[in-house]
């Protein structure tokens, strides 16, 4: 089971004591291998490996597509996300929309560049020194 489908499965109150400290176990184990991946890409061979679906899934290989300029990948799981996305207010809901509004005005080229700005937004906000 993959780390964050544990972590959401996961309610303290369920669980009697040889349960718990498995699953705690479990968890740390789950951790030592996601805090392994170095990049998108072993990120997305992750989720497919452990089998994670749902829609934040499809939009980490989406936004992964677009930054490896695989367009034609990106094009696919476009399609998937659409009828998710469509009316979602979420975070990703509206990053999506930005994305295709940007890819409608200028291309994937122009939506590359619009997750370049995010990608260095974040790097100065978060990882900064």
């Amino acid at each position: 089971m993959a780390l964050g489908r544990r972590i959401m499965a996961f309610t303290y109150s369920e669980l009697s004591k040889p349960v718990l400290t498995h699953t705690l176990h479990q968890l740390s184990e789950d951790w030592v291998t996601f805090s392994g991946l170095a990049d998108r890409r072993s990120l997305v061979s992750y989720i497919q490996k452990e089998s994670i679906a749902g829609y934040y899934a499809l939009w980490t290989k989406f936004i992964t597509c677009v930054r490896d300029r695989d367009f034609d990948g990106a094009s696919e799981l476009e399609a998937q996300l659409m009828p998710l996305m469509r009316h979602d207010t979420s975070l990703v809901g509206r990053n999506f929309n930005s994305l295709l509004q940007e890819k409608r005005k200028t291309g994937w080229d122009g939506a590359f560049n619009l997750l370049d700005v995010w990608s260095r937004k974040t790097l100065a906000n978060y990882c900064s020194m």
